[in-house]
């Protein structure tokens, strides 16, 4: 059975308080430190890139703040060295606020399992193309649909890892168990609206204790909960 080992840091930041709503700020100023900084990043052969993810790349650093305080992860080392970078920045911009943080590195090995894992996200968005494609279809067909999208953002964050899909074939499999639509929603910095679902699916792999998948993960949507069965 193949497996792939990813390198996965986090930086929380304890003594920052940002509520969930208040995510989308935070993410703006982190942003604004990183275009105000490039040179920083080019001189370690980083691309600002990562954080932006304007070349429609799955964003392998991603943010989220549904503690309370704002956590940034980082998947990979490629990344995990920009993030170490704006850090460096956030602390010499910030000294007051990171006198108190948490940083985790941790392996995950991400491979297909015989036990099924049960999944919710709250606020899963579906590009036009696909969302299109399915709206029209009966309720089997459209789980069917947002299933193997699922599994195709899978695919994308693995293929940004750089995983050789060829050489370590991963049978993902993914069934819907519910799905609502709940609204179209523009993100941050994103021209136009997706449709917005709810959604409760069974995947044959674990995932991350904190992923998102989707459109714009790296503005705090899609957010990967596990659901204990």
């Amino acid at each position: 059975m193949s497996e792939y080992k990813i390198r996965i840091q986090q930086y929380h930041l304890l003594e920052v308080p940002v509520k969930p709503a208040q995510i989308l700020k935070f993410m703006s100023d982190a942003f604004a430190l990183v275009s105000d900084n490039e040179n920083a990043f080019e001189n370690s052969n980083k691309s600002i890139e990562i954080f932006h993810n304007r070349k429609n790349t799955y964003p392998v650093i991603q943010f989220n703040a549904d503690k309370g305080y704002p956590i940034i992860t980082a998947y990979g080392d490629n990344a995990i060295k920009a993030l170490d970078i704006w850090f460096e920045l956030y602390r010499k911009q910030n000294p007051a606020k990171i006198q108190n943080y948490k940083q985790t590195i941790e392996y995950y090995f991400f491979k297909p399992e015989a036990e099924i894992h049960t999944y919710r996200i709250k606020n899963f968005l579906i590009n036009h193309e696909r969302y299109d494609s399915i709206k029209q279809a009966d309720k089997l067909n459209f789980n069917s649909g947002l299933s193997e999208y699922i599994v195709n953002v899978l695919q994308y964050f693995l293929s940004e890892l750089q995983y050789k899909a060829n050489a370590n074939p991963l049978r993902l499999k993914a069934e819907i168990i519910k799905a609502k639509q709940k609204a179209f929603v523009k993100p941050f910095k994103y021209a136009s609206k997706f449709a917005c679902f709810d959604i409760s699916f069974k995947l044959n792999i674990r995932l991350p204790d904190i992923i998102a998948l989707g459109i714009a993960t790296s503005r705090g949507y899609g957010v990967v909960n596990k659901i204990n069965k």
